[in-house]
């Protein structure tokens, strides 16, 4: 029979409060910005600054999608290094949301290595985002011309 680690029923609430912080978070940008969305546009087509104002909110939207893709690289790179580290998934000392079986050795190392390739995955995405900022930046002028 195999092992099972248990779920954490603190780790459980944690991840639902933040999903709730999240939600409390951006329901409200979301319905903010659909209720200013006559304002920011007139903002962005004032003619003399369009260009400006279009790179500034590219600009913004393009680091917060880099920041995310970040974040979630480096967190599966971690938990990647941690199960080919200790040999077992769900490495010891992280705390599961769901009852899971435990993997040891060649299993536990496929799953290494698998999220090893989702986080070079993330890291091409990231990339791949940052280069399209920048050359979307860099032909602003000939685009909307």
């Amino acid at each position: 029979m195999s092992e099972i680690q248990r779920a954490d029923p603190n780790a459980r609430q944690k991840t639902i409060k933040y999903i709730l912080v999240m939600i409390v978070v951006f329901a409200p940008t979301i319905y903010w910005l659909n209720y200013n969305m006559e304002f920011i546009e007139k903002w962005v087509a004032e003619p003399s600054e369009t260009v400006k104002r279009i790179k500034i909110i590219l600009s913004i939207l393009i680091a917060i999608g880099a920041i995310l893709l970040l974040v979630a690289s480096i967190y599966i790179f971690r938990i990647a290094n941690a199960v080919l580290g200790s040999g077992r998934y769900p490495p010891p000392n992280i705390k599961v949301i769901r009852d899971t079986r435990i993997r040891h050795d060649v299993r536990a190392r496929r799953i290494g290595r698998l999220m090893q390739g989702f986080g070079m995955i993330t890291l091409v995405f990231l990339v791949g985002i940052v280069m399209l900022g920048w050359t979307l930046m860099q032909n602003m002028d000939q685009l909307l011309n």
